[in-house]
């Protein structure tokens, strides 16, 4: 079975316009060879002949129904079968096979998306598996292999000291002078305690540094 509406993202639901749709469309396949169409509600078979439609009807509710087959192994149940997808595929890129049995509903589609959300994805290239292009790249690494990070044992050593003490090892220098006393005026600012040892500064007071 396949919906009517796949593809025809302009029909608004529920109104004057998706139901002429409907009824042109039914036209148009009744024409190609289809008969029958598929209530979702009342789950129910009808050919599209007897079919009484109004402004009314809810269209969306109907599926058209391509074939109807018992599943076997035999060869000829099989071409049966491929061949009711392609005719099916050949109409809409969204496509649903109802088991008698089991009364449930199995829903594919052509398109890379979700069939109930449709949510759409990028259909796979060979840039996306490339390490070397910048859509198929690890966002953390970028390709390389190596991760850019700042690891904490290094730039603070000793723990036990204080930032008046610096123990930050990369401001430990007369190079960053200039650099450390901004640190300790941007403490002051946002209320980092300095003089207390820097293993007991809050996961805040490290976000801010």
């Amino acid at each position: 079975m396949f919906d009517i509406f796949s593809g025809s993202d302009g029909v608004t639901d529920n109104s004057k316009d998706e139901v002429n749709y409907f009824i042109d469309t039914l036209n148009e396949l009744s024409k190609s060879g289809f008969s029958r169409v598929y209530n979702c509600r009342t789950k129910e078979v009808l050919d599209i002949s007897d079919l009484k439609l109004s402004v009314k009807t809810v269209a969306r509710d109907y599926l058209v129904l391509v074939d109807r087959l018992v599943i076997s192994a035999e060869k000829d149940d099989v071409s049966r079968f491929i061949d009711s997808l392609e005719v099916t595929f050949s109409r809409s890129r969204r496509i649903i096979i109802y088991n008698l049995r089991t009364d449930k509903y199995e829903k594919y589609s052509s398109y890379f998306e979700c069939y109930d959300c449709r949510i759409k994805y990028e259909e796979p290239t060979p840039r996306l598996f490339s390490f070397n292009s910048p859509q198929g790249a690890c966002p953390e690494c970028q390709g390389t292999g190596y991760g850019l990070g700042i690891d904490e044992n290094l730039v603070v050593p000793d723990q036990t000291l204080s930032l008046k003490e610096q123990c930050i090892l990369p401001y430990n220098s007369p190079v960053a002078a200039k650099v450390f006393e901004t640190m300790l005026n941007v403490c002051e600012k946002y209320n980092v305690r300095t003089k207390v040892p820097y293993k007991d500064l809050s996961y805040k007071e490290k976000q801010i540094l």
